[in-house]
């Protein structure tokens, strides 16, 4: 699949509670005046880079957890008797 048509999926797939008239309202409220076309467009830019942030978390926490697990089964060398540097 292209970028362009994951997403395409991507979009049709997730919710989005918070529209762009609604941004457009928020900025408004702050000082900062955009029209709809704009506000779409932060809201895009927006919806990826919280997509990216929790795409990065849970790899993140997968690798940790692995790890761990990893760490908790591994096997100890048995020391020698009589040997101090072991």
């Amino acid at each position: 699949m292209s970028k362009d048509k994951d997403m395409d999926y991507y979009k049709l797939r997730e919710k989005r509670s918070v529209t762009a008239e609604k941004v457009v309202k928020i900025l408004q409220e702050h000082g900062t005046i955009i029209n709809i076309e704009k506000a779409q467009k932060v809201l895009e830019l927006i919806y990826k880079l919280s997509n990216l942030s929790m795409k990065e978390t849970l790899r993140r926490v997968s690798n940790h957890t692995l790890k761990n697990n990893l760490r908790r089964f591994t096997r100890h060398k048995r020391r020698r008797k009589g040997n101090e540097n072991s």
